[in-house]
């Protein structure tokens, strides 16, 4: 008797067929898979030419630094070696 009263109630606040319930869940699906955001895809060949512009980049402004930091060491050298002399 419940399960009757049951199965009658359900009917009456979801009275739609299986075949319209199996087109909103497939539409459901749907709109979800296309809802997610999809990020780039880039191939491992342009990742790694990427990845060489940068530590090229990198290696260029090594250099900068170290010949910025060999010309302070000079400078300081002549500076002490001058006043050295002076004494």
């Amino acid at each position: 008797m419940l399960y009757s009263h049951l199965a009658s109630t359900a009917r009456i606040f979801y009275p739609i067929s299986a075949m319209a319930f199996t087109w909103r869940i497939i539409f459901i699906f749907i709109a979800l898979d296309c809802s997610h955001a999809r990020e780039p895809q880039c191939s491992n060949f342009d990742f790694q030419e990427k990845l060489l512009e940068k530590v090229i980049r990198s290696d260029i402004k090594m250099e900068d630094v170290t010949t910025a930091v060999q010309r302070i060491k000079e400078t300081t050298e002549r500076e002490i070696q001058s006043m050295k002399g002076k004494k």
